[in-house]
């Protein structure tokens, strides 16, 4: 075992580092520009909340994205990244 942890980073980063996880309007202005992009935000953080509800906090990454459910995050972890992205060069 041992390596680096993506998943968990990023889970962190959402969840603990920020607001993002628990109210990501609260970071227009400060990591946010819009609410369209807090909206973005929530649906992701909305498809990760329904995989931990469902399985739990303890599986491996591997076993997190084997999960059909996880083509959900994914889905909306790209029309997030897609908007921000978008938004950053406006």
């Amino acid at each position: 075992m041992g390596g680096y942890d993506e998943l968990d980073y990023t889970i962190h980063f959402l969840y603990d580092d920020t607001n993002l996880g628990s109210n990501p309007y609260s970071e227009i202005e400060f990591i946010l520009i819009s609410v369209d992009e807090a909206e973005k935000i929530l649906t992701l953080v909305r498809s990760i909340d329904s995989i931990f509800n469902m399985y739990g906090l303890g599986l491996d990454d591997k076993d997190y994205i084997e999960k059909p459910e996880w083509s959900c995050v994914v889905a909306a972890a790209t029309v997030a990244s897609e908007y921000l992205k978008r938004a950053s060069t406006d």
